[in-house]
């Protein structure tokens, strides 16, 4: 992902409330980032549900298959800048 992906997406968890954004004080040019209490009710509300998803696209695709597909995934994620030339 690239950098304004990611403050996009920031800012929609923020405006939802889920996280918050400060600045780091070890680093001005980093933020920290951390969940709300809605956050954490959310996240607590949707584990569940991922780990289910998961288990189950595993038990189909099985677990080589789905490193396979991380390892292409972080591929593309990797060379998006030459993608883009």
């Amino acid at each position: 992902m690239d950098e304004s992906t990611i403050s996009r997406d920031i800012l929609k968890l923020m405006r939802k409330d889920l996280v918050t954004k400060e600045r780091s004080e070890e680093d001005a040019r980093s933020s920290l980032l951390s969940l709300t209490t809605t956050g954490h009710e959310l996240l607590e509300e949707v584990s569940p549900i991922w780990a289910e998803l998961h288990r189950k696209v595993e038990g189909v695709l099985g677990e080589h298959l789905i490193t396979q597909i991380d390892a292409m995934i972080h591929a593309i994620d990797t060379n998006v800048p030459r993608l883009r030339e």
